[in-house]
């Protein structure tokens, strides 16, 4: 079944994606104060727990039956990259333009570094791995449900049941942390999806208080202090609000969905474009933002022009025409 792309569901991703580049270029033009900033706090509350929901989302209107087939394409698409570019940031570690250190904390050995990779694969792209291991567990459920029609019947029952069980688990090692506090979002994503034209009848209600919520609550933000309840209010307001912006504005954003087609692609590249700015404070951060963000889009491009490359950067078996790309994104 061909379902037409939701450009909607781009737009949030190019959103998304260019808050991610910003709020790294806070950190890296900033570097001591960068958590005290209203712009930081603003993309950190929202950018990533988006990303999480948008996925959820697209699992469910992407997903016809859950095969090896597919499982092999989750693991192309999300665990190549993720031990591509995590071998890249390690190898490009001590240039400074690259801005990782002082952020990332760099094995000094083979050993060291693939024990690391080993024990906790998200440490370089925890996305990438969060991602895939939702996947997995949808996968195993689904699995069960067809042989146990009870599973099916009260999935949201048993997948409260698999987050209860992650948060008794130990979060020193797998992402276990990242995974217990995003799940619940990426669970949401997926019956907002099944379940849309039902609750998005209701969302505009919601605007308005979504809006008062990431108004009052977003400069007390921080990523660190602020309690998991809280962190959910205030990311599901800014999203709420964000949805609507998109909606409002989507004739003038459509330049956003090649972001969004790209987004997973421009996420991986842009770890390494995250030092290239001039002067400082703001202007450091607008600069670093900018060159972060073209950067990152030429080395996609790039990357997806030879299917050799793509596959090892991307996991695409194809090589991707950039004229094609072009003409989509013109016409749409």
């Amino acid at each position: 079944m061909n379902k037409k792309r939701n450009e909607i569901i781009d737009i949030l991703k190019g959103m998304a994606i260019l808050a991610v580049i910003f709020g790294h270029a806070v950190q890296r033009g900033l570097v001591t104060n960068y958590g005290n900033t209203i712009g930081w706090k603003i993309v950190y509350s929202f950018h990533m727990p988006l990303f999480i929901l948008l996925s959820g989302f697209t699992l469910y209107i992407s997903t016809q039956s859950y095969d090896f087939k597919w499982v092999k394409n989750k693991i192309y698409r999300l665990i190549i990259p993720l031990i591509s570019w995590t071998v890249i940031v390690q190898l490009m570690s001590n240039f400074k333009f690259t801005g990782l250190k002082p952020f990332t904390e760099f094995p000094d050995s083979i050993y060291k570094f693939i024990k690391l990779s080993i024990m906790h694969p998200d440490w370089a792209f925890w996305f990438l791995w969060v991602i895939f291991v939702f996947m997995m567990i949808f996968y195993v459920i689904n699995k069960i449900s067809r042989k146990y029609m009870i599973v099916q019947k009260y999935q949201p029952i048993f997948l409260v049941i698999v987050e209860a069980i992650l948060i008794v688990l130990p979060k020193s090692h797998f992402g276990i942390n990242y995974v217990v506090y995003y799940f619940p979002i990426f669970v949401c994503g997926y019956y907002i999806s099944k379940y849309k034209d039902y609750i998005l009848k209701y969302f505009r209600y919601a605007l308005v208080p979504s809006i008062l919520i990431w108004a009052l609550l977003v400069n007390n933000y921080s990523n660190s202090k602020s309690t998991i309840v809280y962190k959910y209010v205030i990311a599901f307001s800014a999203m709420i609000a964000i949805y609507y912006f998109a909606k409002f504005f989507e004739k003038r954003l459509k330049w956003m969905i090649y972001l969004g087609k790209n987004s997973l692609q421009i996420y991986v590249a842009e770890s390494i474009c995250l030092n290239i700015g001039i002067g400082s404070g703001y202007i450091r951060v607008i600069s670093i933002f900018v060159t972060a963000t073209f950067f990152s889009i030429l080395i996609t491009e790039i990357l997806k022009a030879n299917k050799y490359t793509n596959l090892v950067a991307f996991g695409s078996h194809k090589k991707e025409n950039n004229v094609k790309i072009k003409k989509t994104v013109s016409t749409e």
